[in-house]
């Protein structure tokens, strides 16, 4: 994240929120929560994760580099705080139970100083969820072969729709590989689906996560 603040705003609703929520990626990532726990939504975008969490019977805060989607957090009775992710995270080592960065490491130039200020705010045998775009989704696989572009290359500069500001994709083994290099043990490894948001192929991603949309791994602290 070249910048350290970003005041983007959105146009957001109750019928954009429980679409949102009703997607693959974010129904797999909350279903991997739990109950009973401290849980760090680290990118909380605009707080319906968050309360999900919280709603599971959990507490929670967010965190964010967008000072506009901080206030949408904090209105929906979440405390949320400013973050910079290249940086230290503004909360107390041993602190968390649960962190959940839901496309947060595609964004990120410093990853291993991202995962270690991770490892820092968990508990020991704390957990860490995390989702990112797939680099090696099985129709990508197939563009590349024609020569083709990928929807979502390697970029930087302004963040909008058709340019999202990432800087890294990952594919299975390589995050896996990151993960332990930082100090997490992956326990679950699966993928948000096989085809797109639409076209539910689920169970299909969790046999084969290697060729699934999104990766979502939940990893032990060691």
């Amino acid at each position: 994240m070249a910048k350290k603040r970003y005041t983007k705003k959105i146009d957001w609703n109750k019928e954009k929120a429980e679409s949102f929520l009703n997607e693959p990626r974010l129904r797999k990532t909350l279903s991997l929560v739990g109950t009973g726990k401290k849980v760090v939504d680290v990118g909380c975008y605009t707080g319906d994760i968050a309360l999900a969490i919280k709603n599971k019977g959990n507490t929670v805060i967010g965190l964010d580099c967008n000072t506009e989607f901080v206030k949408m957090t904090q209105k929906k009775g979440i405390p949320a705080k400013f973050a910079n992710f290249e940086e230290k995270l503004p909360l107390p080592s041993n602190s968390a139970d649960l962190i959940v960065a839901g496309e947060i490491i595609e964004h990120i130039y410093h990853t291993e100083n991202f995962l270690k200020e991770c490892h820092r705010l968990l508990k020991n045998s704390g957990e860490i969820i995390i989702t990112t775009p797939n680099i090696n989704f099985w129709t990508y696989r197939i563009k590349m072969l024609f020569g083709k572009t990928l929807p979502f290359s390697i970029e930087s500069g302004e963040d909008t729709e058709l340019n999202p500001g990432h800087v890294r994709y990952y594919t299975k083994d390589s995050l896996i590989k990151t993960l332990r290099k930082f100090g997490f043990e992956p326990e679950i490894v699966t993928a948000s689906n096989l085809l797109n948001r639409k076209v539910k192929l689920e169970k299909i991603a969790d046999v084969w996560p290697s060729l699934g949309y999104h990766l979502i791994v939940k990893a032990k602290k060691k």
